[in-house]
């Protein structure tokens, strides 16, 4: 009987210290956002932000993100979601909603930054988060390369 316990806490007990994000062994399962977090671009390689943006993403509560890559602000619903194909490693991957914006009329050439985020933002995108720096690159299509955005932490 004794021995039933030991397992029994042992299981609750590696449930328990498990990361939160994977917490529940299944990949399908959302992730947290960071909220009350938000990034500023550092570096982009692959399709440019017009103007060199930056871009800008601030993680709310509930799944809210909002961003901007130098012309209007974005806001809307996001998600992470971690998946693998058999045999390779999990690769968790963020999927913005849809979102609404601001409606400033940027000049040009800063106009095309709502139409890069758009783009940028338009499929899942795979996802890095360390202590520094979140790194999120969008799968290059028919009309750009693979694009490589890091974002340093901002600090308040």
């Amino acid at each position: 009987m004794s021995a039933i316990l030991a397992v029994v806490a042992a299981a609750v007990a590696i449930t328990v210290l498990r990361d939160p994000d994977t917490a529940s062994g299944d990949p399908s399962v959302p992730q947290a956002l960071p909220a009350s977090s938000s990034f500023t671009s550092v570096s982009v390689s692959g399709a440019a932000i017009p103007v060199g943006g930056p871009l800008v993403i601030a993680f709310g509560d509930a799944g809210r993100i909002s961003m901007t890559a130098g012309c209007n602000r974005h806001m809307g619903g996001a998600a992470l979601h971690t998946g693998s194909a058999h045999g390779t490693e999990p690769i968790t991957r963020l999927q913005v909603g849809a979102l609404a914006s601001t409606m400033m009329a940027c000049p040009p050439p800063r106009a095309g930054a709502d139409a890069w985020l758009a783009h940028f933002t338009g499929q899942p995108l795979v996802w890095h988060l360390d202590a520094a720096a979140l790194t999120l690159t969008a799968p290059a299509t028919a009309d750009t390369p693979e694009t490589v955005v890091v974002l340093a932490r901002d600090h308040p």
